[in-house]
């Protein structure tokens, strides 16, 4: 306790006080955690779900994925598009590599989930991609290319009926989504 008697209740006092400031001090390595509080991504999200057209859809996508790929910091910006990059010359175990390295150092970075996610995917570890994509849609629920991300999977593994649970699930946010092609496949696998 600070009042008390001596200068030894003082020294046990300033003990605590710096154990208890330690405790809520970040490490310095840390990634920011980015709230959204001017509700910019919800109101993008809404825009999505109620576009009439594919041309309002495709605005408000592109406004979504360039939102959603701006990382916390720099740091986490550099492992992104590094992964991103790797991703596009289909060097799929540095992209994990890289993007793994960044949910490590983001955990609540829902992005960086979906691209590692994505990167499992591509090198057709499904499981794993799976996984990823559920904390990706634990921290970004209306995450149509995670949610989407799902379907691709349960497709992948011959569920047709699961791939179309979660592109349905999907289009109810992004009703242009790519991947609704899913909806109009038949237990053949052909469209109907």
């Amino acid at each position: 306790m600070l009042t008390g008697g001596g200068s030894r209740g003082h020294v046990g006092g300033m003990k605590n006080l710096i154990l208890i400031f330690s405790l809520f001090a970040l490490p310095v390595n840390a990634c920011p955690i980015v709230l959204d509080v001017t509700g910019e991504k919800d109101a993008m999200l809404d825009r999505l779900a109620t576009a009439s057209d594919y041309s309002a859809s495709q605005r408000a996508v592109n406004a979504i994925w360039t939102y959603w790929q701006t990382a916390p910091d720099a740091q986490a910006q550099e492992w992104l598009d590094e992964g991103l990059a790797r991703i596009r010359y289909a060097d799929y175990e540095k992209a994990k590599s890289v993007l793994g390295a960044l949910v490590n150092y983001c955990p609540e970075y829902a992005e960086g989930h979906n691209q590692l996610a994505f990167a499992q995917f591509l090198a057709q570890e499904y499981d794993a991609s799976a996984e990823t994509l559920k904390r990706a849609m634990e921290l970004e629920p209306r995450h149509f290319g995670a949610i989407a991300g799902m379907g691709l999977i349960a497709h992948q593994r011959g569920n047709l009926g699961a791939a179309k649970i979660w592109i349905k699930r999907a289009v109810k946010v992004h009703p242009f989504l790519n991947e609704r092609f899913i909806l109009e496949l038949g237990e053949d696998g052909d469209a109907l």
